[in-house]
């Protein structure tokens, strides 16, 4: 899935950027950079989709909130795991820093970072798929409470790998 960003984003360079990206020292600068804007454009991309899904979720929980269904009170904690989740992965270090930031990140690191959240991706369409599952039926609200879980355990991961780079 990165690559397939990664792709896109390098095929968008200009005739003038092509030609630039052959002075040496230039290239892998801007390497990475493509590199870094490739990580922020997918993180937004997964942000927003987080937040479609809590949208969804809101529009299941507000008929069971008004006929005081004992499940709103779960469905509300989801809501704001969702939103602080979304917000987290909004905010997270962006991967590549620029020469004056404490944490510099190689590309190395970078595309790995991209595997992270290619990985966020997957739990993210997880959460989407198990929230049009309880749109039709709430009783399945444990299903999107473990794939939140999972979503929170590969973005922690990620961001203890983001952590380990400023050492």
């Amino acid at each position: 899935m990165e690559k397939r960003y990664l792709d896109v984003v390098q095929q968008e360079k200009g005739l003038l950027e092509k030609i630039l990206t052959v002075f040496p020292g230039y290239r892998g600068y801007r390497e990475k950079e493509v590199l870094r804007e490739t990580d922020r454009l997918i993180r937004d991309t997964l942000f927003n989709d987080l937040r479609n899904a809590k949208a969804k979720l809101q529009n299941t929980y507000r008929p069971l909130a008004l006929s005081n269904d004992p499940r709103a009170k779960e469905m509300e904690k989801l809501i704001m795991r969702l939103d602080s989740m979304a917000e987290r992965i909004r905010h997270a270090t962006y991967g590549y820093a620029p020469l004056m930031n404490v944490i510099q990140v190689n590309q190395k690191q970078i595309l790995q970072l991209m595997s992270f959240d290619a990985m966020l991706a997957e739990k993210i369409e997880k959460i989407r798929k198990s929230i049009d599952d309880i749109s039709q039926d709430p009783s399945k609200i444990s299903e999107v409470d473990s794939c939140l879980t999972e979503l929170e355990e590969v973005f922690s991961k990620r961001r203890d790998f983001m952590l380990g780079l400023g050492r």
